[in-house]
């Protein structure tokens, strides 16, 4: 035990309303009997961003006695690298800094690099969807193995001169159109913005666009506020490789029709 700085919550301030939540990047405030609760002294970094999201002054900063603060987000972080290095009996093969600048190197199926507009690697033929009197055939949008940041090796072949769109691990869930419209034509990558290093992420991004050359960057994130840091990461990535790379964006609402596009960042050619 510490004396540190950590989150204070006045009980009899709180409604309940919920908005600190998402304001807690590390997860340790929730809703519990109709108020705000710390649920973990070791999750609160003492910060104090949730602060300004709540409209009844009820949280403040004190400093008392409290458990040192472990990051969760990086023990998450860590417990799945672990995880990865050690898939398929690959452990003697996978190199820790290699694994975590590029991803497996060992052949793992969750993390080799598959190009699956190669033709050779995926059925094309697509799916037939039948309604009433019209039959549509809907093939296959995916153009990449493996999808998820963590795990994208940044000199994978179909990164070259790609279309990029970067996705809330989300939105594919409650946008019914993702993978006809959105998917079509561009390189997937995916990321939880609440859950993951953000940091970590920003630079591997940049290292995607310096050595790939890439076309363009489409942002599809949840209408929450912490989604948005998956945008910024971006933006911050295109500007520190010093390329010239459009940036759309697509804010998608929970209801999946709330959609609204804007180019984020048009290029230093354009602006």
């Amino acid at each position: 035990m510490v004396k540190r700085k950590i989150v204070h919550i006045d009980e009899e301030k709180c409604n309940g309303c919920g908005l600190c939540i998402p304001s807690c990047e590390e997860g340790a405030l929730k809703i519990i009997n109709g108020k705000a609760k710390l649920v973990d002294d070791r999750y609160c970094d003492g910060l104090g961003s949730c602060i300004g999201s709540c409209p009844r002054g009820a949280i403040t900063i004190i400093e008392r006695e409290a458990e040192d603060f472990v990051d969760l987000r990086e023990e998450e972080k860590n417990q799945k690298e672990e995880e990865v290095n050690g898939c398929c009996g690959h452990e003697a093969e996978a190199d820790h800094e290699s694994f975590k600048k590029y991803g497996s190197f060992s052949g793992c199926p969750s993390s080799r690099p598959i190009n699956l507009d190669s033709g050779d690697a995926v059925d094309t033929s697509g799916v037939v969807v039948e309604t009433g009197d019209v039959t549509v055939n809907i093939k296959p949008q995916l153009k990449n193995w493996p999808v998820q940041m963590f795990l994208i090796n940044p000199e994978a072949d179909y990164l070259k001169n790609a279309d990029l769109l970067l996705a809330a691990d989300c939105v594919p869930a409650v946008l019914p159109l993702f993978y006809l419209e959105m998917l079509k034509g561009k390189v997937l990558i995916m990321s939880c913005p609440k859950q993951e290093d953000q940091a970590f992420y920003t630079d591997k991004l940049t290292e995607i666009i310096r050595k790939n050359s890439t076309k363009s960057i489409t942002i599809a994130y949840m209408e929450v506020a912490c989604c948005r840091t998956l945008l910024m990461s971006a933006l911050k990535a295109v500007e520190r490789s010093g390329l010239d790379v459009p940036v759309y964006a697509f804010k998608v609402g929970m209801n999946g029709r709330s959609i609204r596009q804007r180019i984020a960042y048009p290029g230093r050619k354009g602006a």
